[in-house]
């Protein structure tokens, strides 16, 4: 996948998705995460049309309503972000740094 997206994600990600592949569930209280398994993240990026609207971002899941999460390679490093789906762009206000 990542020889097809020409990026590379970071060793922790990988790691966790060989283990895993994807995973759901409660973070927190009032939080809840749903990472793609590994499959779904290519068509799903471009069912969102993500490179269109916002290049350098892959999305690898979600809040399972209407906030995404996923890398922003336009750095040296990736960086994990969340952004609005609604509105999704780079220069979003809602474009936001996870970590």
């Amino acid at each position: 996948m990542e020889e097809k997206l020409r990026i590379s994600f970071p060793q922790d990600y990988v790691d966790f998705m060989l283990k895993t592949n994807g995973g759901e569930g409660t973070i927190g209280e009032d939080s809840y995460l749903r990472l793609w398994k590994i499959e779904e993240i290519i068509e799903s990026n471009k069912g969102y049309s993500v490179e269109e609207f916002a290049p350098g971002l892959i999305i690898i899941g979600s809040d399972g309503g209407g906030t995404a999460y996923g890398f922003d390679f336009r750095s040296e490093k990736p960086i994990l972000v969340a952004v609005d789906f609604i509105g999704l762009y780079n220069d979003s206000p809602f474009f936001r740094t996870v970590f």
